[in-house]
């Protein structure tokens, strides 16, 4: 590419980039409160007023919820229909529902609206048809008020249940929480009970429960449960949430020492294993302990043939050669002859050693091996040969 086509490529990016907000924030939201309110009608029906409070990080335009209308507990099902859903803003701001359904034992609502960096309530009503369950002594209201399916949890929770009209005594009434273990749940009064969480974690349900006499909601028996009953159910309930917390508890000990083992016994193990391993396949076999010095040479063998030993059949290098040569001196094949040269200069001294190698062999010298021959005579041969081309071989250096 050429260079005037890069440079301008680089310009627009940094016009492109010049353009763009110098920093852009992640779009975010919690549910800092939500209250409900349930009036508990005579005719099985129930009306609520739920005020749910966003706050928004950035813009956001619609939200949408999901509200579960089939519900089990225990050996009974609830199945109920949402009805006159509606959705405004506490701060009279436009609200418009775009969409809302109820299928596969679940009612959905989405709406619209407008929000950017600020907090927002919303306030949403309907109608639960036939909430309540009558038997011949008492009626049961049971509603899960948070279902498991939000993305983020709901802080500050509190939920009012309202009775069709009060009673004179409180025993009458039985309150009863799931969910989370923050919760509480308490009677008000005759007419009214509460109950609150500070937080329902993102995953975490909540459902309450409330039992009170029959005789304030018309209409037919549903089924035969008695009021001792339902303390049983919720005294199953308790156990088995006790049971799942110390299951939970037991997991997490368990996960704790697997850690535990992991970090520490795992390499110790490893480092055994790695250390059999190492004596069996890795380390050198141990030898004797060498003497200090050795009055001999430890072998007869010629430095070639040594040098072929510790290459297992590898060629001859230089060493073996300079070693040879020596080696010849040795047996008296050749004798080697130093002199010392005094140079002296301006500032400084210094020896030259020239060495001559003299070809004559003594009357005892002591046989050679045919390699040794043949390096003999190529020693001679180069002795023999003119000064030009000793020096071309030995004096010459080539240019770099």
């Amino acid at each position: 590419m050429p260079k005037y086509i890069q440079r301008l490529l680089l310009g627009l990016s940094l016009a492109i980039l010049a353009l763009i907000p110098q920093s852009i924030q992640a779009k975010s939201y919690s549910i800092t409160t939500d209250v409900f309110d349930f009036q508990i009608n005579e005719d099985k029906s129930v009306d609520v007023i739920e005020q749910l409070t966003y706050d928004f990080e950035g813009d956001f335009s619609w939200a949408d919820m999901w509200i579960e209308t089939d519900l089990e507990l225990g050996k009974y099902t609830y199945d109920t229909q949402i009805t006159d859903f509606s959705v405004k803003a506490a701060d009279d701001t436009p609200v418009k529902i775009i969409d809302q359904y109820q299928s596969g034992g679940q009612f959905y609502a989405k709406w619209s609206y407008s929000a950017a960096d600020e907090k927002r309530t919303f306030i949403i009503e309907y109608t639960i048809r036939d909430a309540i369950r009558k038997y011949p002594e008492i009626a049961e209201f049971y509603w899960k008020i948070i279902g498991p399916d939000w993305d983020i949890g709901h802080n500050n929770v509190t939920a009012t249940v309202h009775l069709p009209k009060p009673i004179a005594d409180e025993t009458e009434i039985l309150v009863y929480g799931h969910g989370p273990l923050n919760g509480a749940s308490r009677i008000v009064d005759g007419a009214t009970t509460e109950f609150t969480a500070k937080r329902v974690a993102s995953g975490q349900f909540m459902e309450i429960r409330t039992i009170f006499p029959s005789d304030l909601i018309k209409g037919p028996i549903d089924a035969s449960l008695t009021k001792a009953e339902i303390q049983q159910e919720e005294a199953d309930f308790v156990e088995q949430t006790i049971a799942a917390a110390e299951e939970a508890q037991r997991r997490q000990r368990m996960l704790i020492i697997g850690f535990i083992l992991w970090f520490t016994v795992a390499p110790v193990i490893w480092l055994a294993l790695w250390y059999r391993t190492w004596q069996k396949h890795g380390q050198e076999h141990r030898v004797g302990v060498p003497p200090k010095y050795f009055r001999e040479i430890p072998s007869d063998l010629p430095p070639a043939e040594v040098d072929v030993l510790l290459k297992q059949g590898g060629t001859p290098d230089v060493s073996a050669f300079t070693a040879t040569l020596f080696d010849l001196a040795r047996k008296g094949h050749i004798t080697i002859q130093d002199e010392v040269e005094q140079k002296t200069g301006l500032l400084s001294t210094k020896q030259v050693v020239h060495t001559t190698l003299i070809l004559a062999p003594k009357e005892n010298a002591e046989p050679l091996k045919p390699f040794e021959q043949d390096l003999y005579a190529l020693v001679q041969k180069i002795s023999r040969a003119p000064a030009s081309v000793t020096d071309q071989l030995f004096k010459h250096k080539s240019a770099t």
